[in-house]
């Protein structure tokens, strides 16, 4: 299948004027989706749109701050040994991260870090980009920026095969989803904008992982990666919270691009119109409905999970008329979702009992 060349010059303007637009001395941008959804691609895109107007703008992705080698092993040992593979939460270096957020918004010199992803391996610290000049614009991209952690309920059973063979216990999905609990959510406050490229489903993502490494690989030729057994497997240490992104990014992003199967824009939705001011989301109740009813059924396997995802979706318009409906009949519901904690706005704002009537609801819709 040809490969996606790069998203809508439209799409890579609409994104960088929302990010200028946030009122930020030097926005963050975040761009999130699952991997292989090309997320680095619209970042450069955007980047490029930037520099000829004129900016600074750079890149940083959360896979260049993944843990040393030699950290994972560490965690390895002392923890699980599935930790010694580099993707899910509680292996990055969040201080490194914060430590280039930092010199962005001090508008200092810097070097950004970078990670060989055929090696497995962090670049030494002398082989980062310097950059001297101050940015007026970071995008940072990443597999699960902004991504919640889950409920304890919902890790009691396997998902997929590698955590039934390898975390029988549950232990090692348990301590990722305590670190994305309590070690990420400083990091996503930081950011000023966060877009969403939403995939139909997640099973696409071993498809279109297969297609960046082989990419990977030819830009490096004589070097090798994975085969693609391997990284079907691979992908299954991200499976479960690329779930719960699906599950909870559209309803807490500012803007969420929908992609079909081939990475094609299908639609770009202003997910801010209902979350934005503290405004209550739907997406998260019904995304844990839809994994209830699973677990309820028995239903493990990831076909009909998927089935379930969709289901959600199909719930949410209707979803979004009940809440105006007790709107205008004064209903309160605040206690709708209120376990999830995302009420408040994906970057921690002070959370309102209280919904948007028609009126605000138009207006916010025209500054989307």
């Amino acid at each position: 299948m040809p490969q996606v060349k790069g998203f809508p010059e439209t799409l890579a303007e609409q994104v960088l004027d929302d990010a200028l637009g946030s009122g930020a001395a030097v926005p963050v941008l975040a761009i999130s989706g699952l991997q292989g959804s090309g997320k680095s691609t619209l970042a450069t895109q955007v980047v490029a749109r930037a520099q000829a107007r004129g900016l600074n703008a750079a890149t940083l992705s959360i896979d260049d701050v993944y843990l040393t080698r030699a950290q994972r092993q560490r965690l390895a040992r002392q923890v699980h040994p599935l930790l010694i593979t580099r993707g899910p939460p509680g292996t990055h270096d969040l201080p490194l991260a914060h430590a280039v957020l930092d010199a962005v918004a001090a508008r200092q010199p810097f070097a950004m870090p970078r990670f060989d992803k055929l090696a497995d391996e962090r670049l030494p610290e002398a082989q980062w980009p310097r950059l001297q000049q101050p940015l007026d614009l970071l995008v940072f991209e990443g597999w699960f920026l902004g991504t919640p952690a889950q409920d304890d309920i919902a890790l009691d059973s396997p998902l997929n095969a590698l955590e039934r063979e390898a975390d029988a216990d549950g232990r090692w999905r348990r301590w990722c989803n305590q670190a994305l609990a309590h070690d990420y959510t400083a990091l996503w406050q930081r950011c000023d904008r966060l877009w969403f490229l939403q995939p139909p489903d997640f099973s696409v993502v071993p498809r279109w992982r297969w297609q960046q490494e082989q990419n990977l690989q030819a830009a490096q030729p004589g070097r090798h990666g994975m085969s693609r057994p391997q990284l079907e497997r691979f992908v299954q240490y991200y499976e479960r919270v690329s779930r719960q992104a699906l599950h909870t990014l559209p309803a807490i992003a500012d803007h969420v691009v929908v992609l079909d199967g081939q990475r094609q824009v299908q639609d770009v939705r202003c997910a801010r119109l209902f979350h934005q001011e503290g405004h209550p989301q739907v997406d998260p109740p019904l995304g844990d409905l839809a994994a209830a009813i699973g677990d309820h059924l028995g239903l493990v396997h990831p076909g009909a999970l998927d089935a379930l995802d969709r289901l959600g979706d199909l719930l949410q318009p209707a979803a979004h008329g009940v809440l105006h409906a007790f709107r205008r009949g004064g209903g309160d519901f605040d206690d709708l979702g209120d376990r999830h904690g995302l009420y408040s706005g994906w970057r921690g704002r002070p959370r309102r009992n209280t919904y948007p009537d028609v009126k605000d609801v138009k207006a916010r819709a025209r500054r989307c």
